[in-house]
């Protein structure tokens, strides 16, 4: 059940996440409770459902990366997980994730790559796919940054 603490905590975490060596202590002040009692409180939401996940956005541009590619691959089932264990390992992917595949477009395994040019991303691409002999993908770069933000209390 999701009491004014919760509430205070989700609002806390919809923010900028505090730029500290102690982040959850900053959270956790804010919103009126001890570290332990957000990291409790944390820990419930997930279980029960209410909080799927925390997450940081990288602000590319902001940071040097120019060039941005979505590189997408079939692969086998039993091939996905160390494949995407491996890919999620390069310092270069910020996020890489599976996803279901479908008729129209069966690609199953992705990962956000950036990189200084397209070609270096290509680069990371190539090394990828030659090493875990990747068959059907392709790369999707990034026209333009979108605004980030998600669903606020």
């Amino acid at each position: 059940m999701t009491d004014d603490t919760d509430l205070r905590i989700i609002r806390e975490l919809q923010g900028e996440m505090p730029l500290s060596p102690d982040p959850y202590g900053e959270l956790a002040c804010k919103a009126g409770c001890t570290v332990e009692e957000l990291l409790l409180r944390l820990t419930r939401m997930r279980t029960d459902g209410s909080l799927k996940r925390i997450g940081a956005i990288l602000r590319h541009r902001n940071s040097g990366f120019i060039a941005n590619g979505l590189l997408v691959c079939v692969l086998a089932e039993e091939k996905i997980e160390e494949a995407g264990l491996t890919l999620a390992g390069y310092p270069e992917v910020s996020h890489c994730y599976r996803r279901p595949a479908y008729r129209d477009w069966p690609y199953n395994l992705y990962a956000m790559i950036h990189g200084h040019s397209e070609s270096e991303v290509l680069q990371i691409v190539n090394r990828f796919v030659r090493e875990q002999a990747v068959e059907i993908y392709d790369t999707l770069f990034s026209t333009e940054e979108l605004k980030k933000s998600s669903f606020s209390l």
